[in-house]
């Protein structure tokens, strides 16, 4: 297993400020310590535990606004540091995904569950902006954007984040115009294979079952691109992704883990319309 290393910026000097019980600090020594291999780190619920001591607040009522927005930027910085295929990914999903399930399932009191809903929906907020600071990454930026996209992919997967972060990563890459055989190229075929990879049959089950009633909210999220002229729903633009993957193999100059990830991805969706056409019968 390749080894990690986190880091944050020590010298902003809100870092250490403390706000309640939160300080940006100490979430990160938390997510370190449960993230790093090393030979004491925290299981699940130790982590768990401390960071949900550390967002709640210090008194009834007493609620400190600083920690929803801060905590989801903390989040999405360990997360674009962490290699797509390193172990530590899922195990920050994980983490995440026992917040999501406490709301879910109302394990909480009424203030508790109003921090958790406003932390999560800062690390939404705090994804969304950092995503789409994403649309043409730099040579510098196309590590950790794709390390970004596999970890929003496996949140989607969770459901905390929703199809429409998928559509968009295939509309950028797939159905527009950039320039083959070039590094840029490489990156957005290599993020949309990871989409697929992690997330890639519930994206099938969304195009194939959509709701004849979508709002203009998810329409205009699920736009098309300027490659692709057909539904914005249906089989149809799966099945145009498809065939752009195919023909990247077949007579594009891809990278060699852009390739692995492309030909992984462009399987799995041939196995994936395979079993829609079998349940259509």
């Amino acid at each position: 297993m390749t080894f990690i290393k986190l880091h944050i910026n020590e010298a902003n000097l809100t870092m250490k400020e403390v706000y309640g019980n939160y300080s940006d600090w100490k979430l990160f020594c938390i997510l370190r310590r449960y993230l790093e291999p090393r030979k004491r780190h925290l299981s699940l619920k130790e982590a768990t535990i401390l960071i949900f001591k550390i967002i709640m607040p210090t008194k009834l009522g007493k609620f400190i606004e600083y920690p929803a927005k801060a905590f989801g930027r903390v989040m999405l910085d360990v997360a674009r540091q962490i290699p797509y295929s390193h172990t530590s990914q899922g195990r920050l999903v994980q983490l995440l995904e026992q917040f999501h399930r406490f709301i879910e399932l109302n394990l909480t009191n009424d203030q508790e569950t109003e921090v958790l809903n406003l932390v999560m929906g800062g690390l939404i907020q705090a994804a969304r902006e950092m995503y789409n600071g994403y649309l043409d990454p730099s040579p510098l930026e196309r590590a950790s954007y794709l390390n970004l996209s596999s970890f929003l992919a496996r949140l989607a997967s969770t459901g905390i984040l929703g199809s429409s972060w998928a559509v968009a990563t295939m509309r950028d890459a797939l159905e527009r115009d950039i320039s083959k055989d070039t590094e840029s190229y490489n990156c957005h075929m290599a993020a949309a294979a990871l989409w697929i990879q992690h997330y890639g049959l519930c994206l099938f089950y969304a195009m194939a079952h959509h709701s004849q009633k979508t709002g203009r909210r998810i329409q205009q999220k699920c736009r098309v691109g300027p490659l692709y002229s057909g539904s914005a729903f249906g089989v149809g633009r799966w099945n145009f992704w498809r065939n752009t993957f195919d023909l990247a193999v077949k007579t594009c100059d891809l990278d060699n883990d852009c390739r692995d990830l492309v030909l992984s991805a462009l399987c799995l969706m041939n196995e994936i319309t395979e079993i829609g056409v079998v349940e259509a019968r």
